[in-house]
């Protein structure tokens, strides 16, 4: 048994993982313009989250994924829900 585990039960590292996990997506929605915010608004009616970004060319293009169905933003809220995008 590690030593993580013996100081922390199940429901607390998890509960920690959450917490880390939601500051990150924080992070990361910080990152994005306005207008990638609001199709990401929109995305999320159709189940689509925020997954990560990809710096491009001194901006950011927004990663959204639904179901292993991946949609990308631009800097300019424009979606492309067929992207040719590797993700690993």
């Amino acid at each position: 048994m590690s030593a993580l585990a013996k100081l922390y039960s199940d429901s607390e590292i998890n509960e920690r993982r959450i917490q880390q996990s939601k500051t990150a997506l924080d992070d990361i929605w910080n990152l994005l313009t306005l207008a990638q915010k609001v199709a990401l608004n929109k995305l999320n009616h159709f189940g689509y989250q925020l997954a990560f970004t990809r710096a491009l060319d001194g901006t950011y293009l927004a990663i959204a994924i639904c179901d292993g169905v991946t949609a990308t933003i631009d800097f300019e809220g424009s979606v492309n829900l067929n992207p040719k995008v590797a993700i690993r």
